[in-house]
């Protein structure tokens, strides 16, 4: 028989956070979720009210950074954006029995190519000749579907005024962080927990072609393709990032109680 105690334990959700963002992304979201779920939702190094903390440029230690912010919660299912995706993907291959369940939302666990990886240096470069005001202005618009950020320049102006307080030292070094990581593929192929993809059909940062390569590494999947999203789900279409979320949650809990 199964133990179902194991399901009566709370579950824990730990949000991370992408590239030029902060925890506040999630807010969306974490109103709508079960009062049993535990959420954590931490700044990265560099970003909101991390902006002042220094770790080496690398994936790996943003991965210990926030282990040490949470490692007491026991066990986890660690849901990441973008550059928070890596995070989370550096963090199941280091500390595996602490994840409970793995998600990628707008992310992948491949390592750069070899033009993006000059493209990442050039953003370096532009970033300290000029510093991060021309950088942010241009680079936040990309992240969404061409008719949503026309529809609502309110929002990317928000989410500009927030990058504002980031020093360009932060940015500076998770870019180099993203372009010096490396593949991670085999943390899926390995995961004997679900993991969650979400990706969006109009997103530039992250191709569907690309993302949809990674699909089949993961044994058990809960798999979202949103058709009106660019980067950024949670703002785009947040009622269907809600429901595929607790839809995953429902899948954990699942798993757990097997």
């Amino acid at each position: 028989m199964p133990d179902n105690s194991k399901q009566s334990d709370p579950l824990n959700l730990v949000l991370l956070h992408g590239f030029c963002e902060d925890s506040r992304i999630w807010e969306p979201l974490i109103p709508h979720l079960p009062a049993s779920v535990k959420v954590f939702a931490p700044d990265l190094p560099g970003f909101g009210s991390a902006a002042d903390v220094s770790v080496e440029p690398s994936i790996e230690a943003y991965a210990r950074y926030v282990y040490d912010q949470c490692h007491d919660l026991a066990k986890a299912v660690v849901i990441g954006h973008s550059m928070g995706g890596y995070v989370s993907l550096a963090l199941a291959e280091k500390y595996p029995a602490f994840i409970a369940g793995l998600g990628l939302c707008h992310s992948h666990p491949f390592a750069d190519s070899e033009e993006k990886v000059r493209n990442r240096h050039k953003a370096v470069a532009f970033i300290r000749e000029n510093g991060t005001t021309k950088f942010l202005s241009a680079f936040l618009p990309t992240l969404f579907a061409p008719d949503f950020a026309r529809a609502n320049p309110g929002l990317i102006e928000t989410l500009y005024q927030r990058t504002l307080a980031y020093k360009a030292g932060g940015i500076i070094n998770a870019t180099i962080a993203m372009a010096k990581r490396k593949d991670r593929q085999a943390v899926l192929q390995t995961a004997r927990y679900p993991v969650f993809f979400l990706l969006g059909r109009q997103d530039t940062a992250l191709p569907l072609s690309m993302g949809l390569t990674q699909l089949s590494l993961a044994e058990e999947a809960s798999i979202h393709i949103f058709d009106n999203s660019g980067h950024m789900a949670m703002f785009e279409e947040p009622e269907k990032t809600v429901e595929a979320l607790l839809e995953f949650l429902d899948l954990i809990a699942i798993h757990r109680s097997g």
